[in-house]
């Protein structure tokens, strides 16, 4: 019997020794307030869940540094914030950020893509603020909607201007992210929750994205302090035509924004800025576009230059549709300047193209190689077969923290008119001030629902 009491002695002791080493309960700090923009989230500590909601007080995070953070979940889009904070013994620490989305990789945006139908079309639109886009390869919008005829690769919000004290242009693109040398960088960052209505008389989406340079390239002289807010509006009764609205304002000195993006401390002012509507419509196959204008309709469009894609469904095949750019409502004052762009001309957020930009959007683009047609309506006017995107930019304009502006366009897509061309052969744009030029005539339809889309003005909401 003494054996074994001396035993369990002996392993008591032994236990004894070893519970110094391990590791003791956590020892709680500061006081931590969190916050969002908006409020509502759940709040994360170092990835946990926790039962609390924004805004709330936390009296059990451990010292240190920990991951803090807020998750809303709407619509099954995650939009949330999270930062390293240094947690201190005692005292309140507080952390605040708005809630955001947005994708780093083409995977992400195929999950998370919604498609729509409004009448014959069906199109991409993204939490992110990405209309018309799946990864820039075709997909975008689909015409008539049960085929896979596929007639834009990617589109929307486009801008340029002169940012705070500096006298370089920056600008946003269609593609608002990588560049010329394989990087990925995504300005766009997606705002809960979007407003969305399907009925049985048509569809309409309203949604917020921030510009936002991520990362490193919030230090360079890059466009930034953006909301664009985005309406879509479709009729089933009105054939062909989506209604888009874009609303740019400069929220550089938004508290919640300068939580993403502190530079410059005051917010900045853009002078001569251009806001626009860019689409990367590709017919089919990219490379064999033409583009053309009714600038007294306000009206840039393009089209398979023979009228012929081998690889569209349902008859389509030699008779392609063509897709237009209308503009139906600027600021006060200010003249649309519709033009287009070969692929080669691309510029990306971050990079030093960003002016190249500027240029196309303001109409003073490289004379040199991209002559601008005499018509101060109409930039570049292309004669031969390219892959190329279309753009109606209006401006000049300033807009100081606060101040915003708005341009209203409607997509539109038709067939081109039977008899008036053959499929096969060329049609070329012709001089865009010719009214009696062919292209015109392949292109009444188009003209005629470009028309029909002022039918879609009333169901605009006011604007805020």
């Amino acid at each position: 019997m003494r054996w074994k009491l001396l035993m369990l002695a002996g392993v008591v002791a032994t236990a004894a020794c070893r519970e110094a080493d391990r590791p003791g309960p956590p020892v709680y700090g500061a006081l931590v307030a969190v916050d969002s923009d908006p409020r509502g989230a759940r709040i994360f500590v170092e990835r946990q869940q926790r039962a609390q909601v924004t805004p709330d007080t936390l009296s059990d995070v451990p010292i240190g540094r920990r991951e803090i953070g807020a998750r809303l979940d709407s619509m099954g889009v995650p939009y949330g914030f999270a930062e390293l904070v240094e947690v201190p013994e005692e005292g309140i620490v507080e952390v605040f950020g708005p809630l955001l989305f947005r994708c780093t990789v083409d995977e992400c945006f195929r999950v998370f893509t919604k498609y729509r139908t409004a009448n014959t079309i069906r199109f991409a639109t993204s939490p992110t603020g990405h209309l018309f886009y799946i990864d820039g390869t075709g997909g975008g919008l689909f015409w008539p909607a049960e085929t896979q005829n596929s007639y834009v690769a990617g589109g929307g919000a486009a801008f340029a201007g002169v940012w705070g004290t500096t006298s370089t242009p920056v600008a946003l693109g269609p593609y608002s992210f990588g560049d010329q040398f394989g990087n990925w960088a995504h300005y766009l960052a997606g705002r809960p929750a979007p407003e969305v209505k399907e009925s049985e008389t048509g569809f309409s989406l309203r949604q917020t994205t921030w510009v936002l340079p991520p990362g490193i390239f919030g230090l360079y002289n890059t466009v930034r302090g953006l909301e664009i807010e985005q309406e879509v509006i479709g009729r089933h009764d009105v054939e062909g035509v989506l209604l888009v609205r874009l609303t740019y304002r400069n929220i550089s000195s938004h508290p919640a924004y300068r939580q993403m993006d502190p530079q410059p401390a005051e917010g900045g002012t853009y002078t001569d800025a251009y806001i626009a509507f860019a689409l990367d419509a590709d017919i089919g196959e990219a490379e064999d576009d033409l583009v053309s204008y009714d600038p007294d309709l306000g009206l840039v469009f393009m089209y398979d230059a023979q009228f012929r894609e081998g690889g569209f469904q349902g008859g389509w095949a030699n008779r392609p549709a063509l897709v237009g750019v209308r503009v139906l409502e600027a600021p006060a004052g200010l003249t649309p300047i519709l033009t287009a762009w070969p692929r080669s001309e691309d510029w990306y957020p971050g990079t030093v193209s960003e002016s190249n930009g500027w240029g196309w959007l303001a109409g003073q683009q490289d004379q040199s190689r991209f002559p601008r047609h005499p018509d101060a309506r109409i930039g570049y006017a292309p004669t031969v077969p390219d892959d190329y995107r279309i753009v109606a930019s209006v401006g000049p304009l300033r807009l100081m923290p606060g101040d915003a502006a708005s341009l209203t366009v409607a997509v539109v897509i038709a067939e081109p008119e039977p008899g008036t061309f053959v499929s096969g052969q060329t049609v070329p744009p012709g001089d865009p001030l010719d009214p009696n030029r062919q292209i015109l005539r392949v292109a009444e339809g188009l003209r005629q629902r470009a028309i029909a889309a002022e039918e879609l003005l009333d169901l605009l909401p006011a604007r805020r």
